[in-house]
């Protein structure tokens, strides 16, 4: 008995088909890629760093700018305010400078805050005598 433990699968392959055998009429055929043009590749490799420069370039540009800003924002106390956040602002901003009710039923009133300062100032001073 033996121990074969390499089998094998036999050999199987198809013969070759019609589109495989060629005449000795035929012209051969030319290699893929054999022949490139090289002035083509390098537009397209120069044309595909300028793109990729360009939005490096861009990318840092824009952070850049996105950095400055928000330093800023948050150092110096600028506000850079659009849309919804202005008009809001705007609204307060209002409300801090005009009189009028801000909740009737129990008899509030909105003041100017100018004003509002000045009479919290003097009763401060009053208590303190």
């Amino acid at each position: 008995m033996s121990h074969d433990h390499h089998q094998h699968t036999a050999h199987q392959a198809d013969p070759a088909d019609a589109w495989h055998t060629h005449t000795a009429a035929e012209k051969p055929q030319e290699a893929h890629a054999e022949n490139i043009a090289h002035g083509t590749v390098l537009v397209f490799g120069i044309g595909g760093f300028a793109i990729i420069a360009a939005t490096v370039i861009a990318t840092i540009v824009y952070f850049d700018f996105y950095k400055t800003s928000l330093v800023a924002q948050r150092e110096e106390g600028i506000e850079i305010q659009t849309g919804a956040l202005a008009a809001r602002d705007q609204v307060l901003k209002a409300d801090f400078q005009t009189y009028g009710w801000s909740d009737p039923a129990a008899g509030k009133v909105r003041l100017k805050i100018d004003d509002g300062r000045r009479m919290v100032i003097e009763e401060y001073e009053k208590a303190r005598r």
